[in-house]
């Protein structure tokens, strides 16, 4: 039988036995640590992860399969939660993602400002009362619309005010002359800057207009949001209703 050599001193015994518990940490991993000061520093591709005892991967720090940074948490079922990337302008962003696979709320990335979801409404008040032929308990309008005597110049025909947390702003409404042939020409003014505008002159169409950049105005409270019209003549009369204004992505 061979004779195995064994250390003949206990210097080169200690030095056998903390070689093996080297090896034995290299296999099994920190089970526990505690950092009082500092912290740790995960240099180029390294990442960090927590996975659940049924093995999905409920936090990922770390690459992408594109190599950008991310941070991705995840619900016990494995489906995003919360999630940042990087979009084709370059820049990164974060969302929040609802059970079904939705994002219910992110910032704008291609602006780079203000919000991208969810869009928030922007309530518009009428300046006018809308033409009747009907008795005085009126009656049913298929939309909004004004005599052109009325409009004298640029007009407010709408307003609302808004926080303004989206970098664009669109509105969808019913517009063109409501009789003879005018031309309507709408405007969209946020603390009296144009942001936007349209013309109608071929009928009343009904639709969506913009959306209009308002980014600097992000971050904006109480912005006096108006609706203004302008017709080419003072004959007939003009369409001008409001289904819907809201605040949006890019």
């Amino acid at each position: 039988m061979a004779k195995v050599n064994q250390p003949s001193n206990i210097i080169d015994r200690l030095r056998r036995v903390e070689r093996r518990v080297a090896e034995v940490w290299k296999k099994v991993g920190v089970t526990s640590a505690v950092i009082r000061d500092g912290g740790i520093t995960l240099l180029e591709n390294s990442f960090l992860r927590m996975v659940s005892s049924d093995d999905v991967e409920i936090v990922y720090i770390g690459p992408d399969s594109d190599g950008q940074q991310i941070f991705r948490l995840r619900r016990d079922n494995g489906e995003v939660m919360l999630l940042t990337q990087r979009v084709d302008e370059g820049r990164d962003f974060w969302s929040l993602w609802d059970n079904d696979g939705n994002i219910i709320m992110s910032d704008d990335a291609a602006s780079g400002s203000g919000l991208a979801r969810p869009w928030l409404p922007v309530i518009l008040y009428p300046k006018f009362i809308s033409n009747t032929t009907g008795s005085e308990t009126g009656q049913h309008m298929d939309y909004w619309s004004l005599g052109n005597d009325h409009i004298s110049g640029e007009t407010e025909m709408w307003e609302g005010r808004a926080t303004i947390s989206h970098p664009y702003i669109e509105v969808d409404g019913t517009w063109g002359p409501a009789s003879g042939s005018a031309t309507v020409t709408y405007r969209l003014r946020l603390d009296g800057t144009e942001v936007g505008s349209w013309s109608e002159g071929s009928g009343v169409v009904t639709g969506r207009q913009g959306p209009f950049d308002v980014s600097s105005f992000v971050r904006s409270d109480h912005v006096r949001i108006a609706l203004t019209a302008e017709v080419s003549t003072t004959t007939d009369s003009s369409a001008c209703s409001v289904w819907a204004c809201y605040l949006r992505q890019s």
